[in-house]
């Protein structure tokens, strides 16, 4: 997924979706080796500054994403997690409040402690500044 400071030109996007097993997740949704991946790039804000959506626009493509049963959920703004040392997007977290994938996968706002495990016992990972390889 793509953060509010990423830009890709035309020939970017085309290179991206020419390449196997590289994907653009924006509002879609990939299922590799049976395990079905969401994402959603950018942040909640004014739609006229690149990388943006209304939070009305934003929290009803997060709601069709959650609707198709995610095992992960990628994104650049997320959720909090446990407490003050790790802030999120709180509308994201109520509108999330119905269907939980098993981990969210988020950036944007740095965390010390990059794990979290919320109350519904979904597991949210912290990227911001860091490198992560999952392996199937």
């Amino acid at each position: 997924v793509a953060g509010n400071h990423d830009f890709f030109g035309a020939d970017q996007l085309a290179w991206i979706k020419s390449q196997k097993n590289l994907y653009l997740l924006d509002g879609d949704l990939e299922e590799i080796a049976g395990i079905r991946f969401g994402g959603l790039g950018g942040i909640i804000g004014n739609s006229s500054k690149p990388q943006r959506r209304e939070e009305v626009v934003y929290l009803n493509t997060l709601a069709k994403i959650l609707s198709r049963n995610l095992d992960i959920l990628i994104m650049h703004e997320g959720p909090d997690g446990n407490g003050p040392d790790q802030p999120g997007n709180r509308k994201i977290c109520e509108a999330m409040n119905r269907s939980w994938p098993d981990l969210v996968i988020r950036g944007h706002q740095h965390w010390d402690q990059p794990f979290a495990q919320l109350p519904c016992g979904t597991q949210v990972l912290n990227v911001d500044m860091r490198v992560v390889i999952l392996t199937i």
